[in-house]
């Protein structure tokens, strides 16, 4: 155990000083959680800009396959026009 936080009103806690010296931790650096429902536990971590995507990727379903840009664009194109097309008698 490396200490015991108090949680504020704002859903804030602050990092006990020994947990953020054995993380390596400095005031603006980024901390990933992580929760286990089943066992009510938390897990902090360092993290970099991409590590938060790199560990988020793919954990969401989706019922979309992968679009490549071209095809959105266009989609979106046609249905732009459709929308704003201009009525002739």
């Amino acid at each position: 155990m490396f200490g015991i936080s108090t949680l504020t009103s704002k859903g804030q806690a602050t990092i006990p000083e020994p947990l953020r010296s054995f993380l390596g931790l400095t005031a603006g650096d980024k901390v990933l959680f992580e929760a286990d429902a089943k066992e009510k536990f938390l897990r902090v971590k360092p993290a970099s800009a991409t590590s938060i995507v790199d560990e988020t990727f793919g954990s969401l379903p989706s019922k979309f396959g992968y679009v490549d840009i071209k095809t959105v664009r266009e989609v979106a194109g046609k249905r732009l026009g459709e929308k704003y097309a201009v009525k002739t008698k």
